[in-house]
């Protein structure tokens, strides 16, 4: 079939209860696809969960870390892979939010200071720190890591209550979490960032430690995305880095089924800046969507559809050329659409 699907994290804003986020906000061509389209709801593992899930592993173990450790050729020792990603974790009032490394501009040689640091600190415990880039970090065990975790973009924004690793080794792993936030937190990389004005590194995130199963056949015949964990579970593809324009995935679609990846809306959403997520969702809405229902109506393609995912809760809709025609189904309002396709920001899920 010919499809164009359009991956865009932080559809929604991270405030669940923030409605004034969507008030003014005109988006054409999205709640024309909202609207016509066949709608379900997405999201329950957060991103890597849905990706995972396409290429037939399951959602709630996605196996990125694994993944990302083959990719970059560490896994010739035996041992069991975690990802670790540096975070910042801040009191409002009685609960901790997180923060991802994404949005704390964590420089290279911080990321190793700290990972030299906490390899020698951990050594003993069996476990191995690499910085696969700066906001990404893997943990190799010695041991397995049966604990139940929650992906990072599930909380990213969060307070962490109640997502914090759990399972038959839960205590284990929270133990030696409290000693590294110890050992981070007195550490000269964080003395300088606090002398500078500049948020701590002072907590990991642990995540992504499923087993990778028998892959299933990619579901796309071309993948466009910059993102690393993207590239690890689409390793039977080449990934090509997105465009600045549709064009390129337009033309792709016009041969098969074509995964685009946007970013631009989760990074806005990330660091919470509401006026430049409303930006990045109208240039969403005008530069990829509305094109996208164009090449659909001129018949280039047979369909296409869209996964918007923010946490936990998350939406996917498809149109077809056929569902464009449906001229009882309204336009429906993304803020609308949150309220139908909430989903759970509970209690851990390895993803």
């Amino acid at each position: 079939m010919r499809s164009l699907h359009l991956l865009v994290p932080g559809l929604f804003w991270p405030d669940p209860a923030e409605a004034r986020a969507y008030d003014g906000l005109a988006l054409p061509a999205l709640s024309r696809l909202l609207g016509k389209g066949t709608a379900v709801p997405a999201g329950e593992h957060g991103v890597e969960g849905w990706l995972a899930g396409r290429w037939g592993h399951d959602p709630a173990r996605a196996p990125v870390a694994e993944l990302l450790a083959t990719q970059a050729g560490l896994t010739g020792r035996p041992g069991h892979w975690l990802c670790a990603d540096p975070v910042n974790l801040q009191p409002r009032g009685a609960e901790l939010f997180l923060t991802e490394g994404g949005g704390l501009d964590i420089r290279d040689q911080e990321a190793r200071d700290l990972v030299e640091a906490l390899g020698r600190f951990f050594a003993e415990d069996g476990l191995t720190f690499v910085a696969w880039r700066p906001d990404r970090w893997l943990i190799r065990s010695d041991r397995p890591a049966p604990i139940a975790t929650a992906p990072l973009s599930a909380v990213h924004g969060h307070p962490i209550d109640g997502l914090l690793p759990a399972g038959d080794q839960g205590i284990v792993w929270l133990r030696w979490l409290n000693e590294a936030q110890m050992l981070m937190h007195s550490h000269a990389v964080n003395s300088a960032r606090e002398s500078d004005g500049r948020p701590l590194i002072n907590s990991l995130w642990l995540w992504g430690g499923g087993s990778p199963g028998t892959p299933a056949p990619s579901p796309f015949e071309t993948v466009f995305s910059d993102d690393d964990t993207v590239a690890a579970l689409a390793a039977d593809l080449e990934v090509a880095p997105v465009p600045p324009s549709l064009e390129t995935p337009l033309r792709a679609a016009t041969r098969g089924n074509t995964l685009l990846h946007i970013s631009q809306v989760h990074q806005a959403a990330r660091v919470a800046d509401l006026e430049a997520w409303r930006q990045a969702l109208e240039v969403l809405d005008g530069s990829y969507i509305a094109p996208a229902l164009g090449a659909l109506s001129a018949g280039f393609v047979d369909s296409i559809a869209l996964t918007g995912i923010t946490g936990r809760r998350g939406v996917e809709v498809r149109l077809s050329r056929r569902d464009t025609l449906k001229f009882w189904r309204r336009p429906a309002t993304l803020g609308a659409s949150l309220a139908l396709r909430g989903g759970r920001e509970g209690s851990p899920a390895e993803g």
